[in-house]
């Protein structure tokens, strides 16, 4: 039986914003694909979360489970894709259209290449953080390996709003270094690290994820 994660409307997705989660296993034997204005993502017995941000012409695929496929849209205005990479369970892929390329220094060093979600999750927590508690609702309820979904923790030492005069950019850089270990020891034990007490920024939080109210039953994601 296929669970709550259940993608319908056929062999293609249109998704236009936001973020949608999909198992491809409910998807029958007929390929699928998911369609943003900036890829294409075909699922390969998938539990993927697939985000499309239209002020910044971005899509975020990241694969939880399996793998997928992703053709980035180059040329949007006549739809010209590029190649195709392959995204495996544990990674995500970013890709913008080629005229906006280098609007953002973080997006440039990440865009179009298959990165592992523990490698950077503080920026996936961030781009997602909308639809944070929904992804993790949905991947606790078909059972998907922790790890997998430990991007959608709170974790946040707020180092960017660090203000330590003459030392501030030793001090934003002690925060960033915790923030990572506390995101790598989230990663390998499942237990929440800490902030830096001396060196965190004014709203630093490092939060377990909330716990979900018992879901009744539902449509699509």
């Amino acid at each position: 039986a296929c669970s709550k994660s259940e993608s319908t409307g056929g062999n293609s997705n249109c998704q236009s914003a936001g973020t949608a989660v999909y198992n491809s296993s409910c998807a029958g034997r007929i390929e699928q694909v998911i369609q943003t204005p900036t890829a294409d993502i075909i699922p390969r017995g998938t539990w993927i979360t697939v985000t499309y941000l239209p002020d910044q012409q971005l899509t975020i695929t990241v694969v939880l489970k399996g793998s997928a496929e992703v053709r980035p849209v180059i040329d949007i205005e006549n739809r010209k894709l590029g190649e195709p990479a392959t995204i495996n369970e544990g990674q995500f892929y970013l890709t913008v259209p080629n005229e906006r390329r280098d609007q953002n220094d973080e997006q440039s060093s990440n865009l179009r290449q298959a990165k592992n979600v523990s490698d950077g999750p503080a920026m996936l927590n961030k781009y997602l953080k909308p639809w944070l508690d929904r992804i993790r609702t949905h991947a606790e309820e078909d059972q998907i390996e922790r790890r997998s979904y430990a991007f959608t923790a709170d974790i946040d030492c707020d180092c960017e709003h660090v203000d330590a005069g003459l030392l501030t950019r030793e001090y934003r850089l002690q925060c960033i270094r915790a923030e990572a270990e506390a995101w790598r020891q989230f990663y390998e034990t499942g237990e929440l690290g800490k902030c830096d007490p001396v060196t965190q920024g004014p709203n630093a939080r490092v939060k377990p994820p909330a716990a979900q109210p018992a879901r009744g039953a539902g449509g699509p994601h």
